[in-house]
């Protein structure tokens, strides 16, 4: 994805020890334009960065076979139209 800038470009230095578990909690529905090109392109940005964790709340982001109210909820979102997630 074009125009995507990594936090280790912005600073112009590679990330410094200190922590055993580096990385992203990432809120799926809060980005509701992200389609699976732009995913990707985070995620690789999010390796730059040198992460070895990554959380992806996908609540309301796929079809419920349990909870279908989930999917009515969100139902104008990008990423829940595409069934992004899969059923």
């Amino acid at each position: 994805m074009a125009g995507m800038l990594c936090a280790r470009d912005a600073v112009g230095a590679e990330a410094k020890g200190g922590f055993e578990q580096r990385g992203y909690y990432i809120t799926f529905m809060r980005m509701p334009t992200f389609g699976l090109a732009a995913w990707k392109a985070a995620v690789d940005c999010f390796a730059v960065d040198g992460i070895n964790l990554l959380i992806l709340w996908m609540a309301g982001g796929f079809a419920s076979k349990k909870f279908p109210i989930t999917w009515k909820y969100n139902q104008e979102h990008e990423n829940v139209r595409a069934d992004f997630a899969g059923s």
